[in-house]
């Protein structure tokens, strides 16, 4: 019997009425804020680091700008907002010079500055089709904004990613490392390679050709805290994956047989640790999610069986690794069923196990407890969906060094009767915890609100550590859409981006001894399905 009919026994299938999340949320920044003398409107992208501290791609009110911000805590659960460029306006760039122009940003990341404080660094495009990298750094509250690259700059790239006429946003691959260095594909003299630095000085570390070559710049690549890397070279034909040293030279083949074969087969790579990549299975119809040691050695299983991911655009697996070798991933399977697994290389053995699974699914009924979400004020409900209903997109999990991991997911007491919600699995954990659901509500700017959307960072192939939206303290920032209560706003819509603190649950967490006869008595509330 599946797991969802059982609760709909328990709690009944009737709609519940909303009430407020059982986390403190903080607003970060509300439509119609004051920025840089125009309105805030909406985020596209929010990245968080230790601290609370924010860094958001977002469309301005008024002018209808892109705009990059920052967000710093203050007391009394505020955040002070500054801008750090804006489309359309004239700006000064350290190494570009003044009035430059830009059209787009995206693919954001935040990262510490070597020499104190927070470093952003961002795709970006020039409204002359230019496209590039730049950094801005917040050091003692001195700022400066850099190039790191852009084509046409004098540092000799005729091309920054993936196309020479539009290559920024979301088609320019990037990584980045704890120490703020950036890896990128360019072009030199009509040559594809790869790039690393920041703003002081750029390294070549690897140059096409001499068979390795790179067939296409916008594959993913990945960049360890000791500055070696991991790409995808020599494809369509012969793809495999190779680890380049940090001064460069000849890269090291650390795949072999069976072959890569998913379009992106490199989840992610830690320097400390090894690489996440994707494999043939047994057959060819099947895959494996395997790691090589970054010391060498046999590759091992990670995913915690061959998946058919089938024909849908559902495959590669999507996830990342931390720098500590914590592993989250998205596991497409049309036989065992869709779920996501949780993994530590740091360990040694990074063989997953499947921390949420959709209800009534055969990982489900291996594991019961992984297709619930616990509500701590309402009770527990059953796991719907852990991919987009209307677009078939994948909800990519966003992990940190503790192992504390979240994703979206829609939730229920039947198919019928479901809601789209964020939650939270900590290392221990039985079940996942809901953090926040369509139909809370909670106080946005001093307002009673209704949560109508949310939206976590969904970057599909720039899904990496430091643009995440979760930090290593628990830190997590949301993009919500809502609609306003009480007071002369009521019934008009809004949106904002918010913050919280998930608590750090000790281990083994308190949670994996409760059994799912138990999961009944804990205080319930009602929410809005």
């Amino acid at each position: 019997m599946r797991i969802k009919w059982i609760l709909a026994g328990v709690f009944g299938t009737s709609a519940m009425a909303a009430a407020s999340p059982s986390l403190q949320f903080y607003t970060v920044i509300n439509e119609g804020d004051a920025i840089a003398g125009d309105q805030f409107g909406i985020a596209q992208q929010v990245v968080v680091g230790d601290g609370g501290v924010v860094g958001m791609v977002g469309d301005l009110d008024d002018s209808g700008n892109l705009a990059v911000i920052y967000s710093t805590p203050a007391a009394g659960h505020v955040w002070n907002s500054q801008l750090v460029v804006e489309s359309n306006t004239s700006t000064t760039v350290n190494g570009l010079g003044a009035n430059q122009q830009f059209a787009e940003f995206d693919n954001l990341a935040m990262t510490s500055n070597p020499s104190g404080g927070t470093r952003l660094t961002l795709a970006a495009v020039k409204q002359s089709d230019q496209a590039g990298i730049l950094q801005w750094d917040d050091n003692s509250n001195v700022t400066s904004l850099g190039d790191v690259a852009f084509e046409g700059d004098g540092k000799g790239y005729s091309r920054i990613g993936n196309d020479g006429t539009d290559s920024g946003g979301g088609t320019l691959e990037m990584q980045v490392n704890g120490s703020g260095q950036v890896l990128f594909p360019a072009v030199i003299s009509s040559t594809q390679t790869l790039v690393r630095g920041d703003t002081s000085s750029l390294t070549t570390v690897l140059t096409s050709g001499g068979g390795q070559t790179i067939s296409d710049p916008a594959l993913r690549i990945a960049l360890g805290s000791n500055n070696t890397s991991a790409s995808l070279l020599n494809g369509p034909s012969n793809p495999q994956i190779f680890t380049i040293s940090a001064s460069g030279g000849t890269a090291t083949q650390i795949t072999a047989s069976p072959t890569p074969v998913s379009s992106e087969p490199l989840i992610g790579y830690s320097s400390s640790t090894g690489a996440l990549i994707v494999v043939n299975g047994s057959t060819s119809a099947q895959e494996n999610v395997e790691f090589v040691p970054a010391g060498g050695g046999a590759p091992q299983n990670v995913s915690t069986n061959q998946f058919t991911p089938g024909s849908r655009p559902l495959s590669p697996p999507i996830g990342e690794i931390t720098p500590n070798g914590q592993i989250a991933m998205y596991i497409p399977d049309t036989v065992l069923g869709n779920s996501i697994q949780y993994g530590n290389a740091g360990t040694g053995n990074p063989g997953a196990s499947v921390i949420a699974s959709v209800a009534g699914s055969p990982h489900a009924i291996a594991n019961p407890s992984s297709a619930i979400a616990l509500d701590p004020s309402a009770g527990p409900l059953s796991i719907e969906a852990l991919q987009d209903p209307a677009g078939s997109t994948p909800w990519v999990p966003e992990i940190n060094a503790n192992g504390t991991t979240v994703f979206n997911a829609e939730i229920g007491t039947s198919p019928s009767s479901e809601k789209e919600a964020l939650l939270d699995w900590q290392v221990g954990a039985a079940s996942p915890t809901v953090v926040l659901a369509i139909g809370d509500q909670l106080s946005i700017g001093g307002q009673q609100v209704e949560i109508d959307d949310f939206t976590l960072n969904q970057l599909v192939n720039e899904n990496d550590y430091y643009k995440n939206a979760l930090s290593d303290d628990n830190y997590l920032g949301i993009s919500v859409e809502y609609t306003d209560l009480t007071g002369a706003d009521a019934g008009d819509s809004g949106t904002a981006v918010i913050i919280t603190q998930i608590p750090q649950v000790p281990e083994p967490a308190s949670i994996a001894l409760i059994s799912i006869a138990g999961l009944g008595l804990l205080a319930r509330r009602k929410r809005c399905i």
